[in-house]
């Protein structure tokens, strides 16, 4: 088995574990009530490996890279998943990329015996690095949970240096906050004060730098994969309505107007995953790798926000009630769009960068 059947394989059992043990009845019930399934799809991954993947083989990892990853964000987005895969693998490839291998961090985010949080928006003016040491930033809005250990935040030093930190966040303040993608757990982190010693330094300088556009891009793939596998969710289930609904004696999805609605989602949704793959081969490469890394986050965002709002109309009445799921797709649709900056900074970003003038 080669890599690439080996990543369509794995790819396909997640996709498969979430639709059998987290069904969308069952996320229904997250977004309801709250907090059940977070532990359960965490154990799960743990005891399937998910979280490894991408780690190096020395470790136990799959050492398959970020070709094997963006697969499995398809699926976590396409089946809504609240595992906060996401900030633990930008986690895992911070300490790769910067040569910690054999850091014990390392070893217990693959594991799962230790969790990371990143900040959504990756800069270097969210924090400083006080005189005295202490981390000087202001409550700072993460996908997390009470379990998470570690934080992965850039910020500047004393002296206005970059620098990018891992720090231990397990006496660290934090406070839920409520926002309308009820799919995802976002809470306030309030790491200020927190010592940060040398073991929480992973790179300065341009070191730093470069950690930040490589882990800007993963996480633009990666929200951009989200997206893409929660259009083929939307459109799924989209066509399946058409075919099932019936109104004058006939299908709905039989009427031509409705046809050429659903060919024309199906087409946009093509056009974000095309990018996605030619973003994803072209990972780490150069100054267009990053520039491609933004444009499929803006297209795919801004795809899955146009796919959610047409399926909650193609879906007639029943489309804007709490029972029909789309809805849940049109929140988290308009969050990731947000994520980053938002789309007009990703496009800004892609255009400075293929001009040759990097923001």
């Amino acid at each position: 088995m080669d890599d690439q059947e080996l990543i369509d394989s794995l790819a396909e059992s997640v996709g498969a574990v979430l639709a059998n043990n987290f069904s969308i009845e069952e996320v229904l019930k997250f977004t309801n009530v709250g907090g059940e399934l977070d532990a359960e799809i965490k154990r799960r991954a743990c005891e399937l490996g998910w979280l490894g993947i991408a780690a190096p083989e020395s470790l136990g990892g799959g050492g398959l890279g970020i070709e094997a990853l963006v697969p499995i964000y398809c699926e976590l987005g396409e089946h809504l998943s609240s595992l906060p895969f996401i900030g633990q693998q930008l986690c895992i490839d911070a300490l790769v990329a910067c040569a910690f291998e054999q850091d014990g961090r390392l070893a217990a985010l693959v594991e799962g015996a230790a969790w990371g949080a990143v900040a959504p928006e990756l800069s270097f003016d969210s924090a400083g690095i006080g005189r005295d040491g202490a981390l000087e930033a202001d409550d700072i809005p993460v996908f997390d949970d009470d379990h998470d250990s570690h934080l992965l935040l850039f910020g500047r030093e004393a002296d206005g240096e970059p620098v990018a930190l891992m720090l231990d966040i397990r006496q660290a303040e934090r406070r839920a906050v409520a926002f309308h993608d009820h799919t995802r757990r976002l809470r306030m982190l309030a790491p200020g004060g927190l010592p940060v010693t040398r073991e929480c330094r992973l790179a300065s300088g341009d070191a730093a730098i470069a950690l930040q556009t490589r882990l800007g891009d993963h996480l633009a793939l990666a929200l951009a994969a989200d997206s893409v596998g929660g259009c083929r969710a939307v459109l799924a289930r989209t066509i399946d309505y058409l075919k099932t609904r019936e109104q004058f004696g006939r299908a709905i999805g039989s009427f031509q107007a409705l046809k050429h609605r659903a060919a024309t989602m199906k087409l946009e949704l093509e056009t974000a995953a095309s990018l996605l793959r030619v973003a994803t081969a072209c990972f780490g490469k150069n100054a267009k790798s990053s520039a491609l890394a933004s444009l499929a986050k803006a297209r795919a965002c801004d795809v899955y926000v146009k796919l959610s709002g047409e399926a909650i109309q193609l879906h007639g009445g029943i489309g804007f009630t709490r029972e029909c799921p789309v809805h849940l797709h049109l929140k988290r649709a308009k969050l990731n769009q947000a994520l980053c900056g938002g789309d007009r900074a990703s496009i800004d970003r892609a255009a400075n960068l293929l001009v040759g003038r990097a923001a």
